[in-house]
């Protein structure tokens, strides 16, 4: 999987499974040439290659073994998942929506999603959150209560509650 690197920005990070129990990451940096350069430690000195296009690296990491498949998602599909949005920029997307309007997006801690969601505190419409965490057997949110084995099956348990009604529309 590639994506942007968390701590470096402009940068690009290269995750996959070395072996069952590790995930390695690699940072893919810009190199003044175009292209990427690759940090390849081990040995006395480490070593830098440079690569044209994201696709010669990994046709390059194929062909020596390292990459096999491509890890593949159908959350950025899913009508509700907003992705990299901070808790704030979710407040002001619902302001003035219907209760139960919803969306998930990345959490601001690492591993976690938030449910961003219209309801009710004070007889009044207010932006409430909910963080999701990842267990051994599915997603549970704010750590208590109901696991669920994927993100759908939370979504649709949080509709059949009608704490969530329709996703937020995106634009």
């Amino acid at each position: 999987m590639v994506r942007f690197s968390g701590s470096k920005p402009g940068s690009f990070v290269l995750d996959y499974v070395k072996d069952t129990q590790h995930v390695r990451s690699v940072r893919l940096s810009g190199h003044s040439d175009g292209g990427f350069a690759v940090l390849i430690e081990g040995g006395q000195t480490p070593k830098q290659r440079v690569f044209k296009s994201l696709e010669e690296l990994i046709d390059t990491y194929r062909t020596m073994g390292v990459l096999s498949l491509p890890f593949s998602s159908t959350l950025p599909q899913k009508p509700w998942f907003f992705g990299d949005l901070t808790g704030e920029e979710a407040e002001q997307l619902l302001a003035g929506h219907p209760q139960g309007t919803f969306l998930i997006r990345f959490s601001n801690q690492p591993g976690c999603f938030a449910a961003s969601f219209v309801g009710m505190q004070n007889n009044q419409p207010t932006t409430l959150k909910g963080l999701i965490t990842k267990t051994n057997h599915g997603f549970q949110v704010n750590n208590y209560g109901m696991v669920f084995p994927t993100l759908d099956d939370l979504v649709a348990h949080y509709q059949n509650q009608k704490i969530f009604s329709t996703p937020l529309q995106q634009e």
